[in-house]
């Protein structure tokens, strides 16, 4: 049972002293209660237990010595820090357990980017690609344009050319009648015996309904005597 301590009763024992010890270095002079480890809150309990065994075993009060108040205030400083280390504990496995929560939807979420990102340049490959056969075909299509524009350029010179020849041909047509009724009428009774008379008079070529046409000049029968 419970046994109340007395503070004016004090004992001699071999007790090994737990006093507060300084901490903060040799020179901080500042002393604070250590928190013992797990295994401490035990060993001060065995040794309280078997200091009380001694004290009976001398027929005295072991309530009463000063070491015995001493252990008997650790011990329960020992319980507190020990309670408190299981709530400390309590609470950084439960942050950790949020923290590991949180990791792994982060990692979640960064795998579900990824996807995303992987699909979206995916999507990206394909319409690059599109638009390379989409240029290749308009080049394709621009060489046969050009191609086709260069066909008609030498048609429309062909025909510019022969436009060109049906105008010349077309002035000298109209020259021909205009030169033969400027040129002075040749007496009737004109005739040539041969090309090299025509020639003497100057009125070689000898064309067909000039004076002096004649068949024996005009031996191809072209119409034109002493070509």
């Amino acid at each position: 049972m419970p046994v109340a301590l007395d503070a004016e009763h004090t004992m001699t024992t071999d007790a090994p002293d737990f006093s507060d010890q300084p901490i903060g270095g040799p020179n901080s002079g500042v002393k604070k209660r250590r928190r013992l480890p797990r295994w401490a809150v035990g060993a001060i309990a065995a040794f309280i237990a078997l200091f009380v065994g001694v004290s009976i075993g001398n027929s005295a009060d072991p309530t009463d010595s000063a070491e015995y108040r001493e252990l008997a205030d650790r011990l329960e400083t020992a319980t507190v820090e020990h309670e408190q280390t299981e709530r400390d504990l309590d609470e950084t496995r439960s942050a950790l357990a949020e923290t590991t929560d949180q990791v792994a939807t982060l990692q979640a979420d960064l795998e579900d980017a990824q996807g995303a990102a992987d699909v979206a340049l995916a999507d990206m490959e394909a319409h690059r690609q599109a638009l390379d056969q989409r240029e290749a075909e308009l080049d394709e299509r621009a060489e046969e344009l050009d191609t086709r524009r260069a066909d008609l350029d030498d048609r429309e010179g062909a025909i510019a050319n022969r436009e060109e020849a049906v105008t010349v041909a077309e002035q000298e047509a109209e020259a021909r009648p205009r030169a033969a009724a400027s040129a002075p009428a040749a007496p009737a009774s004109v005739s040539y015996r041969n090309c090299s008379e025509a020639r003497a008079a100057g009125a070689a070529p000898v064309r067909r309904g000039d004076p002096g046409y004649a068949s024996h000049l005009d031996r191809d029968g072209d119409g034109v005597g002493c070509e």
